[in-house]
Order: C-alpha cells, then sequence, then structure tokens
C-alpha cells in the first residue's frame, strides 16, 4: 500500500503516519513555535512567582526577627534602667538620715561670714570674708 503523501528529499524510508505527522508539523511550525513559546513564558512566570513569594517570606522573616530584637533589647534596657533607679533610691534611703540630722549651717558655712564692705555702690560691692 502505498502512501498518500511524498517527502521531498527523503534520504530513508518512512512510515506513512509519520509522513504526514512530518507533513502536518511543516504546515504549522508557526502555530508550534507559539504554543512552545508560551510555555516558556508561563513557566517562567511561574518560577519568577515563587521566587517573588520566597523573597516576600524572607523579608517577613526578618522583620519579625528584627523586631523580636528590638523587643529583647528594649526590655534589657528598661531593666538596667530600673536596676538603676532601684540604686538611686537605695543610696537616697541611706542618705536621709544624715541629711535630717545636719544643720542648714553646716551646708554653708561661709554664708555667715560674708559681709558687704560699705562705701562702694551696688554694683562695685566687694565681698570681705573675714
Amino acid at each position: 500500500m502505498e502512501c498518500s503523501v511524498e517527502l521531498y528529499q527523503s534520504f530513508f524510508d518512512v512510515p506513512c503516519g509519520l509522513r504526514h505527522v512530518l507533513i502536518w508539523i511543516h504546515f504549522q511550525q508557526t502555530l508550534l513555535a507559539g504554543v512552545g513559546a508560551s510555555l516558556a513564558a508561563w513557566l517562567t512566570i511561574r518560577y519568577i512567582r515563587k521566587q517573588i513569594q520566597q523573597n516576600e517570606d524572607h523579608r517577613q522573616d526578618d522583620i519579625k526577627r528584627q523586631r523580636k530584637e528590638r523587643a529583647t533589647s528594649l526590655l534589657y534596657q528598661i531593666t538596667q534602667a530600673s536596676y538603676d533607679i532601684l540604686g538611686i533610691k537605695r543610696e537616697i534611703d541611706k542618705m536621709l538620715p544624715r541629711l535630717d540630722s545636719l544643720k542648714s549651717d553646716h551646708f554653708a558655712p561661709h554664708v555667715s561670714v560674708i559681709n558687704p564692705i560699705s562705701g562702694f555702690s551696688q554694683n562695685d560691692i566687694i565681698y570681705n570674708p573675714n
């Protein structure tokens, strides 16, 4: 049985069904190239979307990690400040009984000794500690 389709410049004998397929491919090669390009574009877009989503996930993880680090650092700083404040309060509590027992003269003993020297104007007052 002879095939109804002949291939031009055929170097070997090809079965009839394959001849039909080859002729169809020859006439539809633009369509097949378009379908192949569309498939490649779809695969590329899908891959790029996965990369974008992965980058967004990494960015969100980094933001969460930075927030945790900042919160931990802030908590540490608040704790340190509270320890400092407690230490200052303890020192003040230690000093209060001693401050109550002191007289006001002990804070500034030189105040009672300072007397203005007479004979000068207000702007020219000279203080003599003796």
